[in-house]
Parts: structure tokens; sequence; C-alpha cells
């Protein structure tokens, strides 16, 4: 419930969300926290990266400032990833594709068999 978008939740859903805020601070800050982030993620607003990593390390939360110090080991990359609308999604479906190809021919064939059959998948 914490990272989905507050618009699709049901209404069941919002007043249980509500009520677990109402009676833990700790979780309305965490749920504050979660959301600002997921909006930096969906709308693509890498610049307000620095102004959350300093509210996560504001609230003390044990659980986000171990994410945020974990974001900060590539902080270059992860605002490149918030900001940029590039992907690797292609690549990474390609190399899918090869190893997919790879274990069922396992131990049939040698490397131009496996060209080939890549080529005829494409």
């Amino acid at each position: 419930m914490f990272i989905r978008d507050p618009k699709q939740l049901t209404t069941e859903k919002q007043a249980e969300l509500e009520l677990i805020c109402q009676h833990s601070e700790m979780a309305r800050k965490t749920y504050v926290l979660t959301q600002q982030f997921m909006t930096m993620l969906r709308l693509r607003r890498g610049q307000e990266f620095e102004t959350w990593l300093s509210a996560v390390e504001a609230s003390h939360i044990a659980e986000l400032c171990r994410f945020a110090h974990s974001l900060c080991k590539d902080k270059d990359a992860v605002i490149a990833g918030l900001t940029l609308s590039y992907s690797n999604g292609p690549v990474e479906a390609q190399v899918h594709k090869l190893k997919l190809v790879k274990r069922s021919m396992f131990g049939r064939a040698k490397l131009p068999l496996l060209r080939q059959r890549l080529l005829n998948a494409a």
C-alpha cells in the first residue's frame, strides 16, 4: 500500500492506510517519504533526490536510512535513472533471448548452430 499510487487504492485500502498512519507516527513518516520517492520515480524528478535524502536522514527511520545509503553508493546512476527516460530494457531482452536459446541447446551443438538459431529467431 505504501508504494502504490494513492489514486489507485480502493476506498477500503485508503481507509486502512489512514488508520495505520493515524496510529503510528513512524508509519506516517515512512508513508510520506515513500510517496515522495515514488513521485520522483514516476515523474522523473531526479533533481529532488538530494532533498529526499536529507529528509530521510532527518527521519531516523533505520530501514529508509539503509535504503538511502545503498542508493548513495552509485548516486550518479540513481539520479540519471530518476531523471532520464532511457532504458536498458531492449538490451536485457536480447540477452534473455540469447540465454534462453543457449539453455535449450545445452549439450547439443556448438557455436555455429547457436548463432544460426539466434539469427533465425529474430
